[in-house]
């Protein structure tokens, strides 16, 4: 009797086992497909890329062609709408919308960040930083400044971003 139950058993698990494993292998092929599609989706949604330093010189007294306005001071009338993660707005039908710029200071150097023209601050060696500009074509720069008068930069680098999109710039030496 007890060799009956086991034989009915073995029987079952060779008749039903196979099938269960090929649904489950199925499944986990399902799912990669759909997070595939998912990566492919937010690649698309994002770019990035290694900027690395070059050495560069400005006469004294000169100005660097990259640099529109190198202050820290605030515009009082300036209409800039901020990224709906930071304020809870959504922008209106029309606007134009707001891209992430995402920089990593992969270097021990200080680092003026720019974008498009405007200083935007400095990362700490080995920091990272996060700004916002206006969707569209945008240009990014960065340079580290050396108490000989000398410096290295970043860029310039140019590239389209849209609304809901980021930006990620990893500086190199």
């Amino acid at each position: 009797m007890k060799i009956k139950i086991w034989m009915v058993m073995l029987l079952a698990a060779v008749l039903i086992l196979p099938s269960a494993v090929s649904s489950v292998s199925a499944q986990d092929g399902k799912d990669k497909t759909q997070k595939q599609k998912k990566d492919d989706a937010s690649k698309k949604k994002s770019q990035s890329f290694t900027l690395k330093a070059v050495k560069g010189t400005v006469e004294r007294g000169g100005t660097d062609p990259n640099i529109k306005d190198d202050s820290t001071s605030n515009n009082a009338n300036a209409e800039f709408v901020g990224p709906k993660e930071k304020t809870g707005a959504t922008n209106t039908r029309g606007a134009a919308g707001v891209c992430k710029v995402v920089l990593d200071n992969q270097t021990n150097l200080k680092i003026k960040i720019f974008v498009d023209g405007s200083f935007r601050g400095v990362m700490a060696p080995y920091g990272d930083s996060v700004t916002y500009t206006g969707s569209g074509l945008t240009r990014v720069y960065a340079r580290a400044e050396f108490d000989d008068g000398t410096f290295i930069y970043w860029g310039p680098k140019d590239y389209n971003c849209y609304d809901g999109q980021f930006i990620y710039f990893k500086m190199e030496r």
